[in-house]
């Protein structure tokens, strides 16, 4: 069934009326529904009306030639005088229809008969639906979930899918399906452009391929996508559950969660958490994760960074010993552990549908959640449709602040960090910066120079210099190199970038306070923190790089610990532009509202 063809057939109940059906096997079908009596000891025929075609052709055949009724059941004398008509009617739409795709060879008429077969126990069909439930998963998954979890079948994996879908608790459907004659649409992901011909060595005819999510499997016309249908749940309150945290909630982060906890009870679908740069906005969902425990529920942690998913990942078990909980990325040793909590990159979420009744996304803003539609159809998607969606974030775009002006959605803030320290607000210069592209060269003025050095000999801290591209990156790196003193031999500088393969170790070494200077792109905008440090952005005003979010990001690794919550920013540019002004003007505006609420210390 890996890459299964499909039949549409119909089924005459006691010569009176008729239902046209799809299915792989039609005979197997017929045999269910004699076996368990399911039109009360009536006559049932049956008669393919296609040789196997591929599903997504037969299910766009299917559907364009068939009624709503006639796929639930009608009367034969209210359309036809009798099977023959019926049968020869079925046949001639069919084939108006292949005939487009010159395709007529696979229209046909045959009787079929039942066989004589045991269907899988209620008891094993079960196991399998709750251990599959709410995914979307190709065959190929479906055995390494199988494997994974140790199940063991009595029977062919083909003959259980066929009986859950009699069953109604799995829909098999085609990875890619025809919305029209030309136009295809990936049920995976949603896409609908980047859909490339090809000649299937699995269907051997004319297909095509979704370059857009290829990373997690290809998706066919010819290719199954089996859609397991959510459990269905008492929500009964089972247990009190209580977060265990090694910490208390700070004044903020206390009523930011009790707003979440109220959310859920309310008749709203979605809600932003909107927090500075270090609030610790993570923890403050966890009270509405143990609400939604204690009722049986499943939840959903995402992330777009596989990083910061590894990172959640101990973090969650050790605050719910009592509940097991997934970590889905790529390379992830499982993938199918049945669990109710699941900490997932966004990617992981395109195998899922309709599972999870609480669905935390954090880091909202970044890459490559951000603008990625694929992404926001896969978490939308795997939500249930009861089921509640928490976005979090330290930048929210204009989109996500308009929570607090829409009905079904609320806006929750939390404006203070967790040490009760205002964050710090950058200072807005403008330098002359020299920079000659075709030459590759950089001057720095003197104003950039007293600035590193107040950051290095007067504040005793280490320092961050982001510049927009990779190039600036290199060459700043190399010029701090060759300007600013050396101990014991090794640079005060190192500098990094996407592409370089060392980054990992120098952010480690930097947090480290191996070196006092770290240049780099906004790839160290976001997961590193260290005790003690100043920013500053060169370069600034290069506004189609260092937007309003971006610079907000830059300028949240100042001032972020305890020991030492104060810090120095500064956005250096040859002008100030419009981001940076409201970029300092957000700071601003939010450090004004935790002192007005009197979540800063320094005000107490």
């Amino acid at each position: 069934m890996k890459e299964a063809k499909f039949v549409i057939y119909l089924l005459v109940i006691n010569q009176k009326r008729y239902k046209v059906n799809l299915a792989y096997k039609p005979e197997i079908e017929l045999s269910y529904y004699l076996q368990n009596n399911i039109w009360a000891n009536k006559e049932l025929k049956a008669y393919a009306l296609t040789k196997p075609l591929p599903i997504g052709l037969v299910e766009y055949t299917y559907k364009r030639v068939t009624t709503v009724q006639e796929r639930e059941g009608v009367l034969i004398r209210d359309l036809f005088d009798d099977i023959t008509e019926l049968k020869h009617e079925c046949s001639r739409r069919i084939e108006d229809v292949l005939s487009y795709y010159s395709l007529t060879e696979y229209n046909q008429i045959r009787d079929v008969k039942s066989v004589n077969i045991t269907f899988p126990s209620k008891k094993s069909l079960k196991g399998i639906h709750q251990l599959l439930a709410g995914r979307l998963l190709y065959y190929d998954e479906i055995i390494d979930a199988l494997g994974e979890n140790q199940l063991t079948l009595n029977t062919s994996l083909s003959l259980i899918l066929q009986t859950l879908k009699l069953e109604t608790k799995l829909e098999i459907i085609p990875s890619i399906f025809f919305q029209a004659d030309n136009h295809l649409v990936c049920q995976r992901c949603g896409e609908e452009e980047k859909l490339i011909a090809m000649e299937c060595n699995y269907c051997g005819l004319t297909d095509y391929y979704c370059d857009n999510c290829i990373s997690m499997g290809q998706a066919r016309i010819c290719r199954p996508l089996y859609e397991f249908k959510p459990v269905s749940k008492t929500n009964t309150v089972n247990a009190i559950v209580k977060p265990k945290l090694n910490f208390e909630l700070t004044a903020a982060q206390s009523d930011a969660s009790q707003e979440l906890v109220q959310f859920l009870s309310s008749q709203q679908q979605e809600a932003l958490v909107w927090a500075v740069c270090g609030a610790g906005k993570t923890e403050v969902s966890f009270q509405a994760i143990a609400k939604v425990l204690a009722r049986g529920g499943e939840v959903l942690f995402a992330i777009p960074r596989k990083d910061a998913v590894i990172e959640l990942a101990p973090r969650l078990k050790e605050s719910f010993p009592n509940f097991e909980v997934s970590v889905l990325y790529g390379g992830s040793e499982t993938k199918y552990d049945l669990a109710p909590i699941t900490v997932a990159t966004t990617h992981q979420v395109l195998r899922f549908k309709d599972k999870f009744d609480l669905i935390i996304l954090d880091e909202v803003d970044a890459f490559p959640y951000q603008g990625n539609q694929m992404l926001k159809r896969a978490v939308n998607r795997s939500c249930h449709l009861q089921g509640k969606i928490i976005y979090m974030t330290a930048t929210p775009n204009n989109n996500l602040i308009d929570f607090e002006h829409e009905d079904d959605k609320i806006l929750i803030k939390i404006p203070a960090r967790y040490h009760g320290h205002p964050v710090p607000e950058p200072e807005l210069v403008v330098t002359k910066l020299w920079y000659n592209k075709e030459a590759k060269e950089i001057k720095l003025s003197e104003k950039i120079f007293t600035i590193i050095s107040q950051s290095i000999y007067q504040d005793l801290s280490q320092l961050f210099i982001f510049l927009p591209t990779r190039e600036l990156v290199e060459l700043v790196g190399e010029k701090l190199q060759e300007e600013l003193p050396k101990i014991n031999g090794e640079s005060w500088v190192q500098y990094s970038h996407a592409q370089d393969s060392k980054r990992d170790k120098k952010r480690e070494e930097f947090c480290n306070g191996k070196y006092p200077i770290l240049v780099a792109t906004t790839i160290m905008e976001r997961a590193i923190t260290v005790p003690k440090a100043n920013v500053l952005v060169l370069f600034a005003d290069w506004d189609f790089i260092f937007d309003l979010p971006t610079l907000i990001q830059m300028a949240g690794r100042a001032g972020r610990s305890l020991e030492y919550p104060d810090g120095e920013v500064w956005f250096i540019g040859q002008q100030i532009t419009s981001e940076m002004k409201k970029a300092k003007s957000r700071i601003q505006s939010l450090n004004q509202e935790a002192r007005k609420k009197g979540y800063l210390i320094r005000d107490n």
